[in-house]
């Protein structure tokens, strides 16, 4: 089974970017033309015009300008600023990829996850640590990164070995290392084993059933977990508390 979900970059006024508009606006870097880029992509002039319009209004910084400077019929290009911004839409679709990889993965039931089709659906990652691999161990179909911190711990993650190609993961890569609060399990306890990282009980809040734990790391580097209240009474602020992930529960982000 295969899945897909459409990405958008939010800009002003809460329009998106979306792939359509990234198309249209590679095929004007290409051509140097707002007409040859509609004749190129499929559409017409007018709403390729309207839709660059539109884009530019709500960009934070200009998309376009003139080919060469302010002179008339001079012809059309990208900005940086939108050079960037298409470079980053097309590593977010690798991530999202990436993810949805990994969902079906994980045995989601193939009818439940059609049923969601027409919503949408946000997904967030309250941790989101950066790194630079210095190790990857490949495993037939699977590929186990590891990386190390700012802080000098090690994580690893178990990924697929078409995530890696993908990705192109390499040795000195940085990538961003994703996941979710839930997934941690924490420990006043020293143990030994991978994926474990130790720090500071900066910020606890509790309510009837569950609490948010914020564990400082290192200067920059802090980490999110989300225990049962029970689990969380036995914590209080400034203990040391070391926090465990497992491998198959981490994302790996360029």
């Amino acid at each position: 089974m295969k899945a897909d979900v459409s990405l958008g970059i939010f800009l002003k006024d809460k329009a998106k970017l979306f792939s359509k508009h990234v198309k249209l606006l590679k095929a004007v870097d290409e051509t140097r033309s707002i007409t040859k880029a509609a004749e190129k992509i499929g559409v017409s002039y007018k709403t390729a015009w309207d839709t660059l319009d539109m884009l530019n209004n709500k960009s934070p910084l200009p998309l376009l300008e003139r080919a060469e400077g302010s002179k008339k019929n001079s012809g059309t290009r990208l900005s940086e600023y939108a050079l960037e911004l298409i470079d980053t839409f097309e590593k977010l679709l690798i991530v999202q990829q990436s993810f949805l990889e990994r969902v079906l993965e994980s045995g989601i039931d193939a009818k439940k996850l059609a049923a969601l089709s027409g919503l949408n659906i946000a997904l967030s990652a309250r941790n989101q640590l950066s790194g630079v691999i210095e190790q990857i161990a490949e495993l037939e179909l699977l590929s186990l990164i590891s990386v190390r911190l700012s802080s000098g711990d090690m994580l690893r993650a178990k990924i697929t070995a078409s995530s890696q190609k993908a990705l192109n993961l390499q040795i000195g890569s940085n990538v961003v290392m994703i996941f979710k609060s839930p997934v941690v399990s924490l420990s006043k306890k020293a143990n030994e084993g991978e994926n474990i990282i130790g720090g500071t009980l900066s910020q606890l809040m509790i309510n009837k059933t569950q609490a948010e734990v914020l564990l400082h790391v290192s200067d920059g580097l802090n980490l999110t977990a989300t225990v049962s209240a029970d689990e969380a009474s036995a914590l209080k602020v400034g203990d040391t508390v070391y926090a465990k992930i497992d491998e198959n529960d981490i994302i790996i982000g360029v």
